[in-house]
Order: structure tokens, then C-alpha cells, then sequence
């Protein structure tokens, strides 16, 4: 009996651990929509006639959306091993 109780103590704490508050919900919300956007300026930058300052450009954007999808990978994986 003691047991179950243990166990079943166990399973609610695990559950509340790995909860994700309402502010990372947020942000990792926001840093989505930020990597959509950066995606789409690269597609709209892609479609501009080439130039050295298209190029400059496309570089840019393009290392702002891979910033921005380490930075939600990093909020994911944090998320994930986040113990209250």
C-alpha cells in the first residue's frame, strides 16, 4: 500500500516538474513567430535581382533565421529538462 501511495506521489511531482510555466509557453511562442519571419524575408530577399548588396542582405537573413532556430531549439530543449 505504502508503495502505490510512493508511486503515485512520484508520477503527480514528475508531472509538475516538467510543467512549462505561461511565460516559456510565451516566449517560445514568439521566438516561432520570429523564425517565420526571418523565413520569410529570405524567401523575399531570394526573389530580389541579384546584386552585392541582395547578397549582403541574403546573408544577413539568413543568419538571423538560424540564430533565431538555434535560439527555439534552446528553448524547447530547455523546456524539456526544466525541473521546478
Amino acid at each position: 500500500m505504502e508503495l502505490q501511495i510512493i508511486n503515485k506521489l512520484y508520477l503527480e511531482l514528475s508531472q509538475i516538474a516538467t510543467a512549462k510555466t505561461e511565460l516559456e509557453l510565451e516566449l517560445t511562442c514568439k521566438i516561432a513567430e520570429a523564425l517565420q519571419m526571418a523565413l520569410n524575408l529570405c524567401w523575399t530577399i531570394e526573389r530580389v535581382p541579384a546584386s552585392p548588396e541582395q547578397t549582403e542582405i541574403s546573408v544577413a537573413a539568413c543568419m538571423l533565421r538560424e540564430f533565431l532556430d538555434s535560439t527555439l531549439n534552446l528553448a524547447e530543449r530547455r523546456q524539456k529538462n526544466t525541473v521546478y
